[in-house]
């Protein structure tokens, strides 16, 4: 906890939590609270950070993550970069999944901005758990959108909605 500046509860919170999803051991969650630290300080994030962003989203990572833990540490890591974290990223994934309702965002997003949304790839992601992907794909169509702030509220909302955040995680 000290090494890394995270919560006691947070590095107990995650080794209970990895431990009755993965069976692991204590000194095997201790070994991938390790690496998550060890990558997070690596790309230049707050490692107690990512750690309490994955400790309070061991529910999400039982649900998406097809990558194990080193895939859910990439995303946290990734959303930490822009000021976002997991739990955003998780409910773009299921906002993204409801398929009918995702669309619809989508085209109206594209017909109040005039901009092309492609979110297809992001539903893939989504669909295949990969959330360190998903993560840089949302960087990706935000970045596509060009400048959040010049969009007028409604436009703003809509590009919001049909990625699945809130407007404040959106100009994050």
């Amino acid at each position: 906890a000290t090494r890394f500046g995270a919560a006691t509860k947070d590095i107990v919170g995650f080794q209970k939590a990895f431990g009755d999803l993965t069976g692991a051991s204590a000194d095997q969650a201790n070994d991938v609270i390790r690496s998550v630290g060890n990558l997070a300080t690596g790309a230049g994030v707050a490692a107690g950070k990512v750690i309490a962003d994955i400790s309070s989203n061991m529910e999400s990572f039982a649900k998406f993550s097809t990558m194990g833990a080193e895939g859910l540490a990439q995303a946290a890591v990734e959303a930490a970069k822009v000021g976002g974290s997991l739990s955003v990223t998780m409910k773009a994934a299921e906002s993204l999944l409801s398929f009918e309702s995702s669309l619809t965002a989508e085209y109206e997003a594209q017909v109040l901005t005039g901009k092309t949304l492609n979110l297809e790839r992001a539903r893939q992601l989504a669909l295949d758990g990969d959330i360190a992907g998903l993560t840089s794909e949302i960087q990706s169509i935000v970045g596509g959108v060009g400048d959040i702030q010049s969009l007028n509220v409604i436009q703003r909302k809509s590009v919001a909605d049909a990625i699945g955040i809130s407007v404040g995680d959106l100009l994050k």
